[in-house]
């Protein structure tokens, strides 16, 4: 799902999008690229996200307290790591072997997310080709996407 929506970032080109927890399935290096290439390509990126990584990319930050209250303020980028919670700053410093085991865990989440999505388009052409009056073939390998 998330490729889609950075595939269609980059084909429209919008001048502001915003992007609701749109990296949450990425790797740090491919966030900083996507966000890197919305910011060369002129597009204001409204960014409603749990990560401090993407605070780098950003010059102001609204939170919401959860009680009705908010609070919004500049980003310090000289000082940002002293804003960031300890958390975010260990993503900086895990070891190389964390980072292929973390980077080997969202592919896994991916994969599953594309073979979820594979059955419900399956099942659709299953239900199309039925109220066309077509025989199902179940065992036929459905692969092609194209006609999306």
């Amino acid at each position: 799902y998330q490729r889609r929506v950075r595939a269609r970032l980059f084909y429209h080109r919008p001048k502001y999008a915003v992007l609701d927890e749109c990296t949450s399935a990425m790797s740090v290096d491919v966030e900083s690229h996507v966000y890197a290439l919305a910011k060369q390509r002129g597009i204001t990126l409204l960014t409603i996200s749990h990560r401090p990584s993407l605070w780098q990319f950003h010059n102001f930050v609204l939170k919401f307290d959860g009680s009705g209250g908010y609070s919004f303020s500049t980003i310090d980028h000289q000082h940002e790591e002293k804003a960031l919670p300890s958390s975010a700053n260990s993503v900086h410093s895990s070891s190389p072997e964390e980072k292929v085991l973390a980077e080997e865990e969202e592919l896994r989440e991916e994969l599953k997310r594309l073979e979820e999505d594979m059955e419900v388009k399956k099942e659709k052409i299953c239900r199309i080709k039925a109220s066309l009056g077509l025989p199902p073939h179940p065992s036929a390998p459905v692969d092609d996407f194209s006609a999306e």
